[in-house]
């Protein structure tokens, strides 16, 4: 191997290792102490009755936070009403990401709306 190239390969470990070294990115929905995770449910309205299936949710995650959370980190649950009407789905998922920012949509429920008259309409 040239000097050149040896010069090189030891330049290219060294940003790596340097990188490495670096401190760990986190999701501004993870904390030291907290994740954050979102999801809308009919809580209210025609389907109100799928709603139960959000207790279920925020009830299993009560039981994991009773038992310690995630690595030491509770889960915190942020569900809203979408009123039974598809048409809150986006402007509820846009709430949970960019304002409450949520690491991720977790069993959200929803039906299609009057509006589709297929899946791959709404799709």
């Amino acid at each position: 191997m040239n000097e050149f190239a040896r010069t090189l390969l030891a330049i290219v470990v060294a940003l790596t290792s340097i990188s490495a070294m670096t401190g760990q990115v986190r999701e501004p929905a993870v904390t030291d102490t907290e994740i954050r995770i979102g999801n809308f449910m009919p809580q209210s309205g025609s389907q109100e009755i799928f709603g139960q299936i959000g207790k279920a949710q925020a009830a299993y995650f009560d039981m994991i936070n009773e038992r310690g959370g995630v690595n030491g980190r509770k889960i915190r649950l942020i569900s809203y009403d979408d009123l039974s009407d598809p048409a809150n789905a986006l402007d509820l998922t846009r709430i949970l990401v960019e304002i409450d920012n949520v690491l991720l949509m977790f069993g959200s429920y929803g039906t299609l709306g009057a509006h589709c008259r297929s899946r791959r309409e709404c799709a």
